[in-house]
């Protein structure tokens, strides 16, 4: 589970607005766009790709007792796992390895036993970072024993090793080919590395360890990690055979939750498996891995696979403060870890605190660590090992320790380098500590990210690209740094590494803790301060590894200072003479893993990498919160950040999506719909079979994220006609349900930007008394314009349209631009997590867990009282690991409109006949749950600009514009809007004639709608009444005509012609048809059967008949209509009501904005919750959400239910 917080965001005392940060237009092409502090450090191709691979990390304990603070961050930027765990703990970069790791141990094994089947595992989950393609290194402690009084601490070196026939001048005038291809492969070293460290210390069989990833790759679904950066690797997907049967079996890439299959992969593993590591370096494995290298240009033989053999001695160790300090050789960075120890370590730096002067010696003692690094190689090549030796001794930390000055930084020359500084892109962590006492710290690794991008396609093994860690004579790395002599490539030569992974005991031997990390260059920077922080500054594992850190390598000549230090160190610095740039506290940047014992304690913690953190354990202690929200999007994160405003009051929101505000199609309003936004982010409930479509299925769109919706909705923020809402009162006989009661609140929600003059010359108006300015949403308009939309609203307004003063005024039945929930200072998208999370993430008493799915709500069995008492709440982590939480007080259901019934239902609240069909006991009779439904339609089914389809140069600039001053095309994300009333839809002949038919019917269709509730029956009937009511009054705004300068529509790029388009979309806004959602199953996971029942009532086919002649008019007419050169669809041979209504019937789709499924009515009229939301036959649940919108209005909903 896992707690969101502003860390995956922006420090929780920054603004919103300062997400207009500018990111650096070299970088547009070549990463994800994520928000601008993912990039700030962006130096050059290599390393923009590299920074990806720094993955999320996942800590699962094997507890009698276990104590999560679950989720649980507030000052600090990530939540705190302790874990009060006496028999293990596994901490690796994947949940699900995790949980393997920890069913390892369960089963009787040891952490050596657990590290084996974590690390395979990581191999087959998250193959961008390691495998059994790569290599790496460990620490490994054996625990004293009977035999043995005292621990044995060993490191292993599996690193890569350049083929024999590898030379110093093998990448001169052609560095690419250390980078991608079979010539940046390294004789892979993992599968030894790991059948080593089994052979000597593991205890269950080998094949035990290694089957469940056999399974594992056989089928599973794509993470997180995995999924965001697979979008960005299309073209070797697609490319590349072998990748597309695995990533795109189906013609397109797969996405997150989907099931990924590495079948090859698969049959390698089980031969490793059956028959240890020989399987892998002799034989037809062997055979494969050669040709496959060898085919894309690489120089790896049979003799190369071999001969490898990984390199076993005692541990480095030293001593820190009386402790014992136990960290791999070189070629690692553990030396330099040592060294920077000693030379602190003269130092009060416990007494004296984290001053300013201790920042600045902090800092000089990493410059020369910096230094002494590019000093070291791999040993067995070179004839002064002692050079390398002398590097970890306290001697030589006392020589270097004279030169540091507590006055002044200096140049790079003088800490004596000898330059180079290579890079670990692709790497992954793991620490394991067993109840004996037995640890392993290991790091793996393939380099960049998905290493050479040379995939077999016989075995499935993806292969490293560590040829790219040696130095290349002549060619300055990705710093503009040198070469160091002492790490060019020679046969048979390990690469010089950044990783440290330490193991520590306390004086008296006892085990203390294991750690290590990924990151590159900042790993044992990041590993030493993590140190000092328990160590000197009394910090627990999680306050160490949260704290601000440091970063100066020498090269470039900068030090990279957390946002979150002090300002007056940072002062400090600069008076010394540092040149420190701040960066982003959470910018992706080192990966920091810690298992650290405290008596008979262990504890555990990890740094975030804006990914998932779950923890899963033996047993765990109740959890209770005052009030439980299931569902993260507008309802559930207004009513929780309401809610914590209270200190005494605690809140948990439960959310099945993940945080997704750094994706750049949730924050660019220009890229809405691309990407994940319709795909992962997307549940896309499909609908049973329509009867009035063709019997076809189509999907509803509903957000899968944190903020819900709001992420990945239109951004479009009008109102609805105003007597509209004065139904919701009127049915409920309250008038705190109408428009005049319910603008304050609309108005209170609001942070609105008034339009500049730019923005008014191109048609916005704005009416300051509808809007608030001291709310949380932003509120405010495009920084682009289309001239199509400026002509469309002349002619909108020559055919009779109103000029609309606002469009979120109350009456609505005009033309104009429309307000957008736009931040307007930086012009990104403000979703409900910008205006009801980020900011309040510090927040002691306010969770969230993310990818977790509520299961059912628990109720009180011991009460009396006749209403059903919810205790709790049951969910499921995406690993299946199942968690209850109390509810002191209340538990609210906002899910959404399909996913709130659900929820419901699933818990035994609703129609005894559909439960007990799906398996669920009834707790509550509600047989109204789940009805109600109304959902708007259009033909609208995809969205393009087609000036950028048609010009790759031109979206490039375009882009690029957004990100230099946040105009351009990608700055437009909203349409102008004409919200169309029955007058000029229809004739005042065929409207008398509609309502006439429509009110003789009412009784009818009210009994089909109501699914046989005669209750539900007399409130359908009261809303079809309501309804035709206003349409006499010509109040009832059926339609939304909305201009899109491109192309909307059913057709694919590839089958309509090659030109730019104009569409006008009819949106039937305010449908009469209901229909229902109910589950079918008692798995949380399936989806229930939604049926919306489109066209069952006739005024809604003839509204739509007539929006699409409507939009006709509007082609042709002037202005717009100067640039019309024919209609493409529905095509202008369709000109009869019944042509019209076929081509609706075979192509429209939902414009979703669906309610009323958990309808607030009285209950003797089918209601499911009272006015005050309580849910009906219950004392404490209640359903914030759009599901309570008792009559559909004509709008885009969410403006309506951010009720502060």
């Amino acid at each position: 589970m896992a707690r969101v917080t502003s860390a995956d965001r922006f420090p929780a005392s920054a603004h919103p607005d300062e997400r207009s940060r500018l990111v650096p237009r070299e970088a547009i092409s070549i990463l994800p766009l994520y928000r601008d502090r993912r990039v700030r450090a962006i130096v050059h191709p290599l390393w923009k790709t590299g920074v990806l691979a720094i993955a999320a990390v996942s800590l699962l304990c094997f507890a009698i007792t276990a104590t999560p603070y679950p989720a649980v961050h507030h000052v600090r930027r990530n939540p705190a796992f302790l874990v009060d765990a006496k028999n293990g703990a596994v901490a690796s970069e994947n949940e699900v390895c995790s949980d393997l790791g920890v069913r390892i141990l369960k089963l009787g094994g040891n952490a050596v036993d657990a590290a084996v089947a974590a690390t395979f595992c990581i191999g087959v989950v998250n193959l961008f970072s390691s495998g059994i393609g790569g290599g790496g290194f460990m620490t490994v402690r054996v625990p004293p024993s009977s035999n043995n009084p005292s621990s044995d601490v060993w490191s292993i070196d599996f690193r890569e090793t350049a083929p024999a026939h590898a030379n110093t001048t093998m990448y001169v005038g052609a560095p690419e080919y250390a980078l991608f291809g079979g010539l940046a492969i390294g004789v892979p070293g993992e599968v030894r590395g790991l059948a080593e460290m089994h052979a000597r210390w593991g205890s269950l069989p080998w094949a035990q360890l290694v089957q469940p990833s056999v399974e594992l790759a056989s089928g599973w679904r794509v993470g997180k990690e995995l999924a965001r950066r697979l979008p960005y690797f299309a073209d070797l997907i697609f490319k590349d055979p072998a990748w597309t049967a695995i990533f795109a079996p189906d013609g397109k890439i797969l996405g997150e939750g989907e099931t990924v299959r590495r079948t090859n992969y698969s049959r390698t593993l089980a031969a490793i498996a059956a028959n240890g590591a020989d399987a892998f370096y002799k034989g037809e494995i062997a055979d494969a891995i050669v040709h496959a290298v060898q085919s894309t240009g690489g120089i790896m033989t049979h003799k190369d696979l071999e001969a490898y053999a990984v390199n076993v001695a005692p541990a480095l160790v030293g001593t820190y403060r009386g402790r014992k300090v136990y960290t791999p050789h070189a070629p690692t960075s553990g030396p330099v870890l040592m060294h920077m120890l000693n030379l602190l370590e003269r130092y009060d730096l416990s007494g004296e605190g984290r001053t300013v002067l201790n920042t600045h010696r902090l800092v000089e003692v990493m410059k020369f660590g910096f230094a002494a690094r590019t000093k070291i190689c791999d040993p067995a090549f070179t004839d002064d090992t002692a050079r390398i030796d002398e590097i970890s001794t306290k001697t030589f930390g006392k020589l270097i320790s004279a030169n540091v000055t507590d006055d002044t930084t200096h140049t790079p020359d003088y800490y004596n380098p000898v330059y180079d500084v290579p890079i670990d892109h692709g790497t992954s962590h793991i620490s394991v500590v067993d109840k004996n006492g037995m640890a392993v710290a290991i790091t793996s690794t393939v380099n960049l990210v998905f290493g050479s991008q040379v995939m077999d396609p016989v075995t499935g093994v993806l292969f490293n690209d560590e040829m790219d860690d040696f130095s290349t004579p002549g060619t300055a790395n990705a710093f503009g740094l040198w070469p160091s002599p002492y790490n060019y490539p020679e046969p048979n030569k390990r690469p010089l590494s950044s990783t440290s992974p330490t193991i520590i005991e306390h004086a008296d031997g006892s085990f203390y803790l294991a750690l290590g990390g990924s990151g590159g260059s900042k790993i044992f920077p990041a590993v030493l301060q993590v140190l000092l922080g328990i160590d000197e500054w009394g910090l627990d594992a999680s306050e160490a590894v949260e704290w601000g850190r440091l970063h100066d390598q020498l090269y470039p000549s900068i030090v990279e200072a957390d946002s979150i230090l002090p300002q007056d160190a940072i002062d400090g610095l600069r008076e010394r003479g540092h040149n420190v740039t701040v960066a982003d506290v959470d910018r992706v940047a080192a990966v920091v893993q810690v298992v650290m014992k405290a008596g008979d304690k262990i504890y555990g913690k990890k740094m975030k990498t804006s990914g998932l953190l779950s923890i899963a354990c033996l047993a765990l202690r109740s959890v209770a919160y005052d009030y439980v929200v299931v569902g993260g999007g507008a309802g559930g994160l207004t009513v929780a950040s309401r809610l914590s405003e209270d200190p005494a009051v605690s809140v948990l929101v439960i959310e099945a999506g993940l945080n997704v505000e750094d994706l750049p199609e949730v924050f660019i309003p220009g890229l809405i719909g691309s990407g994940q936004s319709f795909t992962t982010l997307n549940w896309r409930y499909p609908t049973v079979p329509q009867a009035n479509l063709n019997s076809r299925q189509i999907n509803i769109n509903a957000g899968k994220a944190l903020g819900g919706s709001t992420a990945i909705n239109g951004m479009i923020f009008p109102r609805a006609e105003k007597e509209q809402y004065d139904v919701w009162g009127s049915l409920n006989d309250d008038s705190a349900w109408t428009w005049d009661r319910l603008l304050p609140y609309f108005k209170k929600s609001e942070l609105s930007t008034p339009p500049n003059a730019f923005q008014v010359e191109n048609g916005v108006r704005f009416d300051e008394h509808v809007h608030g300015f001291d709310g949380r949403v932003h509120v405010g308009f495009p920084n682009f314009f289309f001239n199509q939309s400026r002509l469309w609203v002349q002619t909108a307004e020559r055919l009779g349209f109103p000029a609309s003063p606002d469009l979120a005024n109350g009456s609505p039945h005009a033309v104009g631009v429309a307000p957008n929930s736009l931040n307007a200072m930086n012009n990104t998208r403000c979703s409900a997590v910008c205006a009801y999370f980020t900011p309040f993430a510090s927040r002691p008493n306010f969770t969230v867990i993310t990818n977790a799915t509520v299961s059912r709500l628990l109720w009180n069995s011991s009460t009396k009282n006749t209403l059903a008492h919810a205790s709790g709440v049951e969910y499921i982590t995406n690993n299946g690991s199942t968690f209850n939480v109390s509810a002191n007080k209340e538990v609210i259901v906002s899910a959404g409109t399909i996913g709130s019934p659900k929820v419901l239902e699933l818990s035994g609240v609703g129609n005894s006949t559909i439960l007990k069909a799906a398996g669920v006991q009834q707790k509550v009779d509600l047989p109204t749950v789940g009805e109600n439904l109304a959902v708007q339609i259009t033909y609208i089914t995809g969205l393009t600009k087609d000036l950028l389809n048609m010009n790759a140069t031109f979206a490039s600039e375009q882009l690029a514009l957004w990100f230099s001053n946040r105009t351009g095309l990608f700055s437009a994300a909203p349409r102008s809007l004409g919200i169309a009333a029955p007058s000029d839809v229809f004739s005042q002949e065929q409207l008398s004639s509609l309502v006439a038919e429509g009110r003789r019917t009412l009784q009818s269709f009210a009994i089909a709608f109501s699914n046989g509730n005669a209750d539900l029956a007399k409130g359908i009937a009261k809303q079809l009444d309501a309804a035709f009511n206003l349409y006499e009054r010509n109040k009832e705004l059926p339609l939304e005509m909305n201009l899109e300068p491109g192309y909307s529509g059913p057709t694919p790029l590839s089958a309509r012609p090659n030109r730019t388009f104009t569409t006008i979309n009819a949106v039937l806004y305010a449908p009469l048809s209901r229909g229902r959602t109910h589950i079918n199953s008692s798995s949380p996971f399936a989806f229930p059967a939604v049926n919306p029942g489109y066209y069952s009532h006739p005024m809604d086919i003839a509204a739509h008949v007539g929006g699409v002649r409507l939009a006709r008019r509007m082609l042709t007419a002037p202005p717009l209509g100067e640039t019309f050169l024919g209609e493409f669809e529905p095509g202008a041979n369709k000109t009869s009501d019944a042509q019209i209504e076929a081509w609706l019937r075979a192509n429209a789709t939902s414009d979703n904005h669906e309610t009323g499924t958990c309808a607030m009515m009285p209950r003797a009229l089918g209601g499911v919750v009272d006015t005050s939301l309580l849910v009906y036959g219950t004392s404490n649940v209640r359903v914030v959400d759009a599901s309570i919108i008792p009559f559909p209005i004509s709008a885009h909903i969410v403006s309506d239910y951010y009720f502060p």
